[in-house]
């Protein structure tokens, strides 16, 4: 029986015995995962810091962002980072501490790219660069620039299109018009005429003086008529066909003129001398058919009736001869219109031509550095709205930025791709040349319109330029064209002052952006730059630069602006760096297996894991710059 009892208390106490031990182990398993659930999140953490530690320096330094070059995968970074954390704890040799922990695997659920989103990551970066950089101020003043600058801008420059359909109808119109006026100077010659009229006059007074219609004195009167009546006809039929003629030409004329001036789109008011000549040959011509149906030939001149008929022929003669004499030749051309003609002249030719050679003091000494858009950003973006450059103030610092990273004509950055890389941003082309050409091409026309803007408002030169344009018309024998030449004479007026302003800009002088008299350095009668000296009020040639940033696709901007950073690293330090492998930001999770030490039994595993050869967690990290 005691032995029985024994046997009882040993069984008893050996349950107490494997609880305990079972629930020592438990807990110091549980324990166990804990620290190195904690350690393995330090771990990940730690990793995933170093990476993003290890950002582009050369970025940081030249531009003032932080990216991490993703030469190597991310997630494979922070494996590596992890692993080499876990095998510091075994520094005795595998199996010699508490860990006992394998790294499974690193996934990366995402990670943010600069050149994914529309650059939404690069941006935000700049944006915040700015902000604590203190820009707010100059982000107002160039706001304000480009308000005034719009405000001003009411003025459209049409008299490119004008120029091309004068220039296709000039030599027909002018044809036309030589053709006019030399039957017009055939038809005002009226002495023949006017000696006919009065032979045909005294004959009439010799009838009206007869004592009798019976006498010699009368029949000699009534035949000399006769006969006058006749050699008046046979000039006026010539007279006829050359009215006809120069009518029709008259005709052929106003259609091109209609034509010109619907195409153009501009008006002359009133009708020019060809139209009023029109007037005149068809009343000339009404009275020619008028006398025509007289038929003084088939009168004998007895009756009163007759005579009265002669003297209406006369009367009608006299008044052919007085509207010939009306009719407008073409006039004297003076020295002056011919001067104003070639002015015109000029003026178009201005229009027309390039105008870089015309800024520049010697074409052959620009920058011929070019590049290769393969691989570049601005080439691989995927057009993705970008909607934190949507608002004025973010578009003016991204101008600040870019024109205070990056060089221009007027002052270039050391080792760089392209050396106008404020020009490349603003047009993207894919060498200096071209960049320059189109930043000064836009530069013109953003001065010539603000130019043309103050013309319009100087009434001294305005009248100059009324003068000017009729004196051409008239010289050109095309007096409708005076409202073309007049728009032709205001934009090559205010295109010469543009050059003379970009010409001061690319030579580091400044240039107000609303005229006045005292700032107007250009004159008419030349058409070319002064030399006057520019004072110092006013905006550079930057900040027309930061303007025209302000009026462009910021989309554009943006990957230009990366084109140029990866272009320059490449030059500067790594021939392989890639921007569209920089990363700003990365969620990752890291997936940890630890094999069981205190409850190695399935079941004790099993309630911890669903792998029944461990226990199985994931760390999530996520972070950005």
């Amino acid at each position: 029986m005691i032995t029985k009892m024994k046997g009882s208390v040993t069984i008893y106490l050996s349950i107490i015995l494997v609880c305990i031990l079972t629930l020592v182990s438990v807990v110091s398993e549980s324990a166990r995962v804990n620290v190195i659930q904690a350690e393995s999140k330090n771990f990940t953490v730690m990793a995933g810091e170093s990476v993003l530690a290890g950002y582009a320096k050369q970025i940081l330094n030249d531009y003032g962002i932080l990216l991490v070059w993703e030469n190597q995968p991310v997630e494979e970074q922070v494996k590596t980072l992890v692993q080499a954390n876990i095998n510091l704890a075994d520094l005795e040799g595998e199996g010699t501490n508490f860990m006992n922990t394998d790294l499974e695997e690193v996934v990366a659920n995402s990670k943010q790219y600069v050149t994914e989103n529309g650059g939404t990551a690069f941006v935000n970066q700049i944006l915040n660069y700015m902000t604590y950089g203190g820009a707010i101020e100059a982000v107002s003043t160039l706001i304000g620039e480009m308000d005034k600058m719009e405000n001003h801008q009411e003025y459209e420059l049409g008299s490119g299109d004008a120029i091309d359909v004068v220039d296709e109808k000039d030599d027909k119109v002018q044809e036309l018009v030589k053709d006019v006026y030399a039957e017009i100077d055939s038809l005002k010659k009226t002495e023949r005429l006017d000696t006919l009229s009065g032979e045909a006059q005294e004959y009439r007074q010799q009838m009206k003086e007869a004592q009798s219609t019976s006498s010699e004195v009368f029949k000699e009167s009534v035949s000399g008529f006769h006969d006058t009546s006749k050699k008046i006809e046979v000039l006026l039929d010539k007279k006829e066909k050359r009215i006809e003629k120069a009518m029709s030409t008259i005709e052929k004329y106003v259609k091109e003129k209609e034509q010109i001036l619907e195409k153009t789109g501009y008006t002359f008011e009133g009708r020019d001398s060809v139209e009023d000549n029109r007037i005149v040959l068809k009343n000339v011509k009404d009275k020619i058919e008028e006398n025509k149906k007289l038929s003084v030939l088939k009168l004998s001149g007895k009756s009163k009736e007759d005579r009265n008929t002669f003297a209406l022929y006369v009367s009608n003669i006299n008044n052919i001869s007085m509207q010939l004499k009306t009719l407008k030749s073409n006039g004297t051309v003076t020295k002056k219109d011919e001067e104003n003609k070639s002015l015109y002249k000029k003026a178009k030719a201005l229009l027309t031509d390039g105008v870089l050679s015309l800024v520049t003091d010697d074409v052959s000494k620009l920058s011929a550095n070019t590049i290769s858009h393969s691989g570049l950003p601005s080439e691989k973006e995927n057009k993705k709205e970008n909607a934190l450059i949507k608002t004025m103030e973010n578009k003016a610092l991204m101008a600040l930025y870019a024109s205070s990273m990056f060089g221009n004509y007027t002052k270039e950055k050391p080792e760089t791709a392209l050396k106008y890389e404020m020009e490349y941003i603003l047009n993207g082309k894919d060498n200096d040349k071209d960049n320059l050409l189109g930043t000064v091409e836009r530069l013109t026309g953003m001065r010539n319109i603000l130019n043309a803007v103050y013309l319009l408002t100087d009434t001294q030169k305005m009248s100059l330029i009324r003068t000017t344009a009729l004196s051409a018309a008239t010289a050109l024998a095309m007096p409708f064209l005076e409202p073309i030449i007049q728009a032709v004479l205001i934009e090559a007026w205010a295109l010469a002052e543009a050059v003379s302003d970009v010409r001061a800009l690319l030579r580091g002088k400044k240039v107000a952006v609303i005229k006045t008299k005292a700032s107007w350095h250009t004159d008419l009668k030349s058409l070319s730059a002064s030399e006057n000296d520019y004072d110092q009020k006013g905006l550079t040639y930057l900040n027309y630069c930061q303007i025209m940033m302000l009026a462009g696709d910021y989309h554009d901007i943006v990957f230009r602006i990366m084109d140029l950073m990866q272009l320059n690293i490449q030059k500067r330090y790594q021939p392989s760096f890639q921007m569209a492998h920089c990363v700003a930001s990365v969620d990752i999770t890291a997936v940890y297996r630890i094999k069981p030490m205190f409850t190695a039994l399935p079941w004790c595993v099993a309630a911890f894991s669903n792998d029944r050869q461990a226990y199985r967690y994931e760390v999530s990290y996520q972070n950005q710059y």
